[in-house]
């Protein structure tokens, strides 16, 4: 069972990647897909079990807007008895 989860969503008036950043747990995060044609933005990421922060940064020359997402992992093994 793997702990990567795929993030999805979409950033408005921003015009390239380098108008946006992303931090997972405080650590930055470099590989991501943006779109600017419609602002779609999709990555992978490795979560920890329980909660998960995530920062994104979007940033044009009008100043800039951040989002905090809180994602509550659980490891989806199950126990088993032998």
């Amino acid at each position: 069972t793997s702990n990567i989860q795929q993030v999805s969503g979409t950033i408005k008036y921003v015009t390239s990647s380098a108008g946006v950043s992303i931090t997972v747990n405080g650590m930055p995060l470099s590989n991501f897909d943006f779109n600017p044609n419609n602002g779609s933005l999709g990555f992978n990421t490795n979560l920890n079990p329980g909660i998960n922060n995530v920062t994104i940064t979007a940033s044009n020359p009008a100043g800039q807007d951040s989002e905090n997402i809180e994602i509550n992992y659980h490891d989806p093994r199950r126990i088993a008895l032998q």
